[in-house]
């Protein structure tokens, strides 16, 4: 295996070279080293977008069981070459480096930036690569369409897909995925293809991942890459069957005003499609603050200034058509500016914080 940054090489016995041109992969080469130690237990970074950012202890064990999952599920080879275009720190990152380690893929690293695909030359081989949503928007963005439709597998993961990106990305032919999954499942446990005509609403599990709910309506995950342990999530989720579920939203977000529990991502999913057709271009979202009366109230917050056209009549009468008047927010909040992880996630709870 090697690892190719700004047109050189790298074998794994020169990784302080690399260093040395890439101080951003310290923690990358970290990895590595680990990797060809002793260590049987490694320390993986949450991406802290519902609260603090733990670290989370991952076995060897629990790698390699994902690797060959996502081996499987994507039938990836020795002759891939990986984009790494992602922090280092982050589990998406180490697992893509692991998955390279043991299946003998060369590495092509970029410095994590908007538009990976902006300094690489045309001729660059890449067969797999993992993006935020917020990367392959920018690729569309930039005119990078037909480079990213030559890659054979796409991974997106870290945040939302949204509808229009969703609805752009069924006209690739390449295999482009929304992933679910998290830290303390060793990465992705689930797929949802979003091109070739894909836009399936429901994850569809890798091989040997059992799911069920909690009695909260939460996703719960068994498999080896948990260690056969279960791994409760705080996602609120509908199960279709024994491997396939849609994702609903976050029981943190769950809001409860006057005695009727709300689901905002669901109210947001409804927004997106009605501000896209509005032209409304702010970033948003739908949450709680406390009320003396009705124990929490909902409101809209969004980012920048106010849109120029008469949007609150609109969004009103959308919602209660779609779900009901206690989904209406009571009050739409401006912010300067939300607080977002390094993929591109809203921090909701650090971003409320600014609400005076």
């Amino acid at each position: 295996m090697n690892i190719t940054y700004k047109n050189e090489k790298y074998s794994l016995n020169h990784l302080d070279d690399l260093v040395n041109q890439a101080p951003f992969f310290e923690s990358g080469v970290f990895f590595i080293y680990q990797w060809f130690s002793d260590t049987d237990i490694f320390s993986f970074k949450s991406s802290g977008s519902t609260g603090v950012a733990k670290t989370i202890a991952i076995s060897r064990n629990q790698i390699l069981k994902s690797i060959v999952l996502t081996e499987n599920a994507l039938k990836l080879k020795k002759t891939d070459r990986a984009l790494v275009c992602l922090a280092p720190e982050y589990v998406a990152t180490k697992m893509m480096l692991a998955r390279c380690l043991v299946l003998d893929m060369d590495i092509l690293l970029v410095a994590p930036s908007s538009n990976p695909l902006e300094d690489l030359s045309k001729n660059e081989q890449i067969n797999f690569v993992s993006f935020v949503p917020m990367q392959v928007q920018q690729i569309i963005d930039s005119g990078y369409s037909e480079r990213l439709s030559k890659i054979n597998n796409v991974l997106i993961g870290g945040a939302h897909v949204s509808d229009a990106l969703e609805e752009t990305l069924k006209l690739f032919q390449n295999n482009i995925y929304h992933t679910y999954g998290m830290t303390e499942t060793v990465s992705h446990i689930a797929l949802r293809k979003l091109s070739d005509g894909g836009n399936s609403r429901y994850f569809k599990c890798l091989e040997g991942i059992q799911i069920t709910t909690n009695i909260d309506g939460c996703l719960i995950i068994k498999g080896s890459i948990t260690n056969d342990e279960q791994v409760v999530t705080k996602d609120l989720v509908e199960i279709k069957n024994e491997n396939q579920f849609i994702w609903q939203g976050r029981q943190d977000n769950l809001v409860n005003s006057g005695g009727v529990k709300i689901i905002p991502e669901q109210i947001e999913s409804l927004l997106k499609t009605i501000f896209k057709e509005a032209e409304i271009t702010n970033e948003f979202f739908i949450s709680g603050i406390q009320d003396s009366k009705l124990g929490q109230k909902l409101i809209l917050v969004l980012e920048g200034t106010p849109p120029q056209s008469d949007h609150e009549n609109l969004i009103k009468t959308s919602i209660k058509k779609a779900f009901s008047k206690y989904h209406v927010p009571k009050q739409t909040i401006y912010l300067e500016q939300f607080k977002r992880t390094n993929s591109g996630k809203v921090k909701r709870g650090e971003t409320l914080k600014y609400i005076k």
